[in-house]
């Protein structure tokens, strides 16, 4: 099962918004904990946590499987590093589109407040920018005015970081100095 995708034109540009994928447990309102794992840069909802094919070489699916009273998600986002995407890619809507972190960070809050993650125990799991966008999501709940969005901060237990570049990535800083040639977007920047 997927989750919905939304779009918001802005600007004359389609801009591909976060979407939650649920993988387990996720429509039980009795579940003791959610799980979050957000993708990074150039990956996706589901590849990212995949070797091979198919769910039963998923680490979402496992965990489902492992831990039947959570919830597991998989956030799926636009985090292309070029826009060469846009003109390559053969459809997929998210190739060579990006968002600024803490915009992306408050628009992936707003939809955890109306999947209702937050309410309970909250764990993520974030690979490479994927970390970088928990971090920003964690510092906007923080100093959300209202409750909702505050209490996604106040019931995160836990953050696993899988190579997550806290000080910058060498790669990212090459590519920004050569933005005007390869077209990089925001998310390098």
């Amino acid at each position: 099962m997927t989750g919905i995708r939304y779009c918001l034109e802005k600007a004359g540009r389609r801009r591909v918004l976060s979407e939650f994928n649920p993988i387990s447990g996720c429509d039980n309102a009795a579940r003791k904990a959610d799980v979050v794992f957000v993708h990074g840069m150039g990956g996706d909802a589901f590849g990212t946590w995949r070797h091979g094919e198919g769910d039963a070489n998923s680490w979402p699916h496992w965990l489902g499987e492992e831990f039947g009273e959570a919830g597991v998600w998989s956030l799926g986002y636009a985090a292309s590093a070029s826009k060469w995407g846009r003109i390559v890619s053969k459809g997929e809507p998210d190739a060579g589109h990006s968002m600024a972190l803490p915009d992306r960070a408050l628009e992936v809050l707003d939809r955890m407040v109306q999947r209702g993650l937050g309410e309970r125990p909250l764990l993520f799991i974030g690979h490479s920018l994927g970390g970088l966008l928990i971090k920003q999501v964690l510092r906007t709940s923080a100093e959300a005015a209202e409750e909702r969005k505050r209490n996604v901060f106040a019931n995160t237990r836990a953050v696993l970081f899988v190579a997550t570049p806290h000080a910058g990535a060498g790669l990212a800083t090459t590519l920004n100095i050569w933005k005007a040639v390869i077209g990089t977007t925001v998310t390098i920047e």
